[in-house]
């Protein structure tokens, strides 16, 4: 008998649902992809004999009852390995327990681990780590004992039964919601603008300096110490918020706590600033320096003008002194959040395919031709007002392997689609 049909029988019987899928380039074979899996072995029978040769493909989630860690090998001409980014992250949060663990033929890893209750882990890439990438809901992966078009196969290097992932990791790829009563309260004050006044000026820069030169143990401490502070100021409309988690995220960079845990210091940051912006406090009035009382923003109904915001004019040195969070990036390194890219090529060349495949990245938390990839996903609109509706339908059609769940298609001020 086939032994790759066998194998795919045996995984059947236990309960993980399969599909066939091309041996060139991993795409499954069937309509619907990974969500026609079955454990039916009338049906994967019927499959493997018109294709005997197919790969093994198995949807990650809880489909199956797993989720997988993908360890991305190093490739020539780029930069990055992904068994180093393990080993840097093993060591710095902990080891792995041994799990079932599959080699691939390019010389990665796939490791699984049990799929959490109450939990929900999705698609990302590079996530976790440098060329770590995460297989959850809607992924799948190919399966030993599987060949590929150039004859190297899937094998499994740990036989141990699948495990749960410790802690520490299910806190990085599906982060528990944040209780509300730890939720940062919404306050609707306004920043006064203007240079900061001298007084709240020296309090902050204290307060910042003694947060980013604190020992260890007493490092989260000082952090949440600094943004109750700041907290005050902002809340009082002597300091712009944005600046304050800045200036509070740079302290907790330069004391080490972000390297240990980024998480935990973001918590901490909201929590401090949650609790000082409870108690508005305002800059010292003198008779030469008249400051306006900060008041809370009234809301208004929609349609209403509001009053625009001040500007806040600063010179060179002061500008380039400031501190601005880093960058989020929807599709690494090209498409930042909030930001512009623009595709450009002759006609025929292929910008629309190139735009769907950026769009389903970005929609699902994956990879464009394995080079750019979404930290997270994220929702997307698609619009398009120069190709006839025929013609982006068949395109559409075919990417077939993809889950356009995320994607809404717009055209010309009609919704067509909603995938």
């Amino acid at each position: 008998m086939n032994a790759t049909l066998n194998h795919a029988r045996k995984l059947a019987r236990a309960g993980k649902p399969v599909f066939p899928c091309r041996q060139d380039n991993k795409r499954p074979l069937i309509d619907g992809g990974f969500k026609s899996a079955t454990t039916d072995e009338n049906q994967i029978r019927a499959w493997w004999e018109k294709w005997p040769d197919a790969m093994i493909g198995m949807p990650t989630g809880a489909a199956s009852g797993v989720w997988v860690l993908d360890v991305d090998a190093a490739k020539e001409g780029e930069a990055g390995d992904g068994h180093a980014s393990l080993a840097e992250l093993t060591g710095r949060c902990g080891p792995l327990p041994s799990t079932r663990t599959h080699a691939t033929p390019s010389g990665g890893q796939h490791l699984l681990f049990k799929y959490p209750e109450g939990r929900e882990v999705r698609n990302s890439a590079s996530k976790v780590g440098p060329l770590l990438d995460v297989r959850g809901e809607g992924g799948y992966i190919i399966m030993s004992p599987s060949v590929n078009a150039e004859g190297n196969a899937y094998k499994v290097t740990d036989a141990s039964k699948t495990v749960d992932a410790p802690d520490w990791l299910l806190d990085l790829v599906a982060p528990l919601p944040t209780p509300e009563h730890e939720k940062p309260e919404q306050h609707t004050y306004r920043y006064h603008g203007g240079p900061l006044h001298p007084y709240v000026q020296a309090a902050v820069d204290g307060e910042i300096e003694k947060a980013a030169s604190a020992i260890p143990n007493t490092r989260n401490h000082s952090l949440n110490a600094a943004a109750y502070a700041l907290g005050r100021w902002v809340a009082g409309g002597e300091l712009p918020e944005g600046e304050a988690r800045a200036m509070l995220f740079q302290a907790a960079q330069s004391c080490g706590l972000v390297a240990d845990d980024e998480h935990a210091v973001h918590k901490t940051i909201n929590s401090g600033l949650s609790s000082g912006m409870r108690e508005p406090r305002n800059a010292p009035v003198s008779s030469g320096n008249m400051r306006p009382e900060p008041s809370k923003v009234e809301t208004k109904p929609t349609g209403q003008n509001e009053p625009l915001p001040h500007l806040h004019c600063v010179n060179a040195y002061d500008f380039l002194s400031m501190s601005f969070p880093v960058m989020e990036m929807l599709l690494s390194p090209i498409l930042p959040r909030q930001g512009l890219c623009m595709l450009h090529a002759m006609r025929g060349i292929g910008k629309t395919f190139i735009s769907l495949s950026v769009a389903y990245a970005v929609a699902s938390g994956g990879k464009v031709f394995d080079r750019w990839g979404a930290p997270q996903p994220a929702r997307v609109l698609f619009i398009d007002g120069e190709m006839p509706a025929r013609t982006l339908q068949e395109r559409l059609a075919s990417l077939e392997h993809f889950d356009f769940y995320f994607i809404y298609i717009h055209k010309r001020q009609t919704t067509l689609l909603h995938l």
